[in-house]
This record gives structure tokens, sequence and C-alpha cells, in this order.
């Protein structure tokens, strides 16, 4: 519940430039959405910083 918060409400500027940074993949949820794949983003569970961010394409697999 801590991390989810702090990726909803990141700690200031200030704070976030000191952060040992430890990231976790997330998805955002959108209304509407891509249907060749997600995009995810790494965000800090401490500071709530987005650190990188990539695209996963579905394949169908035929």
């Amino acid at each position: 519940m801590e991390q989810e918060s702090r990726v909803n409400n990141p700690k200031p500027w200030i704070a976030q430039l000191f952060c040992r940074h430890h990231g976790e993949w997330f998805g955002r949820q959108e209304p509407y959405f891509n249907l060749s794949g997600e995009t995810q983003y790494k965000v800090c569970t401490k500071c709530g910083k987005k650190l990188d961010e990539r695209f996963i394409p579905n394949f169908d697999g035929s």
C-alpha cells in the first residue's frame, strides 16, 4: 500500500535528486489503449520518479 501511494503522489524533486532509486514496472490505466501493444513505465517505489519507459508489442502468433 505504501508503494502504491508513492507512485501516485511522488516526493518533491529535491528528495528525488538524493534518492537511491528502486524501480518497478507499472502499466498505466488509460481510457483508450493501443491495439498493437502496451506502454509500461519503470517508477521508483521510494520517491515516485519515472525512470524508464518501454513498449511491449502484442504478437498474435500466426
